[in-house]
């Protein structure tokens, strides 16, 4: 069986789907590097799936969505990295002006009209800006609206209307409520799913299948034991160092290498134990801080190129022998010393240019553009110029099967089973999550005022597997504090 037995992970229940929402993801033809950061069959409820359309250098990860009353046929670009859904609107800036569209190197894709939806309402006037690590923004109004996808309605979600933007296309965030973009926080897409009964708890699975494959799918409420190899292992999520808060995806990275066909292997230098590493759908290739990703490149005999093939930019990308396809190359990441990813040099070259316009000083017969880059090289013109962290976008996700866990606060991760043609979808239920866990155990206890709180939190509890995690229950009385109660139990794998 994938999944290993004795204890259950992320503190989830896995049955069989009931309430699971299968979604196609697609990827369409090559077109310019997104670099982002902060970026069906259908059962009766509990998980659903959407296909995703593989945009190969273009922006990652559609899903096709409509929006309003009748229907706005719209593709949104799937993003973890980020927390708000938001659409162009038909009257952007950017749509109408060509002076924009050469500045950015961009045009309109497909735009909402909000004047032909009856079921449009403006939630925040003025109230959505959002910027990413790249330095591209978008701002407009807070607005909710009738949202269906796979199939499956969400009543009123609240997303943003860009009618000033950088980007021609709009986003599907689906992270952190924390990382949304106003200061006072909503329901965004998952939480509205739970919130109206379509899901059992907010955590979904990832599989983005490989870099030729056109579609891939996220699993809403489930997880799909056929998409991957071996066990789902439990890395936890950390929080932001500053505020604490839970924002994105963060892991700690504990090794990286690189191998060679001949033997030879590379292994990176991390500062201290690990790396922060943000798992983020929305970024199309990886990206590691300088002192990492530049050894990397020496080994790969890399050449970094200062300024665009596609754009007047200066993205200082590193470009690679297309040589390397097929090479035997690998890049294997380790995460909170539980869970081992490796990529191929097949998912890390990207044949993504004409060769005609390469420069003559690019020392390759056939030039392509790496799957890894350098944070401050690539992303000069935004604040993820100083990263200290690791992006890891579409170049790596391809090779894993990532479940995001988002009330546990933790994600499962295991090999992807790439060009799976079954499917095994089993619900991901919320009934025994250490939550679920504290409200039993906070509600037992009489308080004075009578109305209880409770909080969780996960620490690791040092033993000797490095993965084994202790749940702290905090429970509070209106008024005062009560009691606080530990349980401490131990996990490896996703148990059915």
């Amino acid at each position: 069986m994938k999944l290993s037995s004795p204890t259950t992970l992320l503190a989830l229940t896995v049955t069989i789907a009931a309430d699971v929402l299968r979604i196609p993801v697609a990827r369409v033809s090559p077109g310019a590097v997104t670099k982002r950061d902060p970026h069906p069959r259908l059962s009766t409820r509990a998980s659903f799936t959407e296909s995703l359309v593989n945009n190969i250098t273009g922006g990652g990860y559609y899903a096709s969505v409509t929006v309003g009353t009748p229907g706005q046929d719209l593709d949104l670009v799937l993003d973890t990295g980020s927390s708000d859904a938001f659409l162009i609107a038909q009257d952007a800036n950017l749509c109408e002006s060509r002076i924009l569209q050469a500045y950015y190197d961009t045009t309109c894709g497909q735009t909402f009209d909000p004047s032909q939806s009856s079921t449009y309402q403006v939630a925040v006037p003025g109230g959505f800006q959002i910027e990413y690590l790249d330095g591209s923004t978008a701002s407009g109004d807070y607005i909710k609206d009738k949202f269906s996808i796979g199939g499956v309605t969400v009543d009123a979600l609240q997303m943003g209307l860009a009618n000033k933007t950088a980007t021609g296309i709009g986003v599907l965030g689906i992270g952190f409520t924390a990382d949304e973009a106003t200061a006072s926080e909503y329901p965004n897409l998952i939480g509205q799913m739970l919130n109206q009964n379509l899901i059992s708890t907010r955590a979904y699975s990832l599989y983005l299948n490989d870099y030729y494959s056109s579609t891939g799918n996220i699993l809403f409420g489930g997880v799909d034991t056929e998409k991957f190899i071996g066990e789902l292992a439990v890395v936890p999520i950390l929080p932001d160092a500053q505020t604490q808060n839970y924002t994105s995806f963060t892991v700690g990275m504990t090794a990286l290498s690189l191998s060679f066909s001949n033997g030879t292997t590379y292994n990176a230098s991390l500062s201290g134990d690990s790396l922060d590493a943000i798992l983020d759908s929305g970024t199309t290739l990886s990206y590691l801080p300088d002192d990492i990703a530049t050894p990397l490149f020496t080994a790969v005999e890399a050449y970094d190129y200062s300024s665009s093939l596609l754009s007047s930019a200066d993205t200082g990308l590193a470009l690679v022998d297309c040589g390397l396809i097929g090479s035997g190359l690998v890049l294997t990441f380790r995460f909170n010393d539980a869970a081992t990813i490796t990529v191929p040099a097949d998912e890390l070259v990207i044949d993504a240019f004409d060769q005609d316009e390469i420069p003559d000083d690019v020392p390759f017969e056939e030039t392509c553009l790496f799957g890894i880059q350098s944070s401050g090289s690539a992303n000069s013109g935004g604040s993820a110029a100083q990263a200290s962290y690791a992006l890891l976008g579409d170049t790596f996700l391809r090779s894993a099967y990532v479940v995001y866990d988002i009330d546990n606060r933790q994600v499962g991760l295991a090999p992807a089973n790439l060009n799976s043609t079954k499917s095994a979808v089993q619900e991901l239920s919320a009934d025994t999550t250490g939550g679920a866990w504290c409200e039993r155990e906070c509600y037992g206890y009489e308080f004075e005022h009578g109305w209880v709180f409770y909080d969780r939190d996960w620490y690791g509890n040092g033993n000797e597997h490095g993965h084994e995690y202790g749940l702290k229950c905090d429970c509070f009385e209106h008024g005062g504090y009560g009691y606080e109660y530990e349980y401490e139990y131990g996990f490896e794998g996703w148990s059915l």
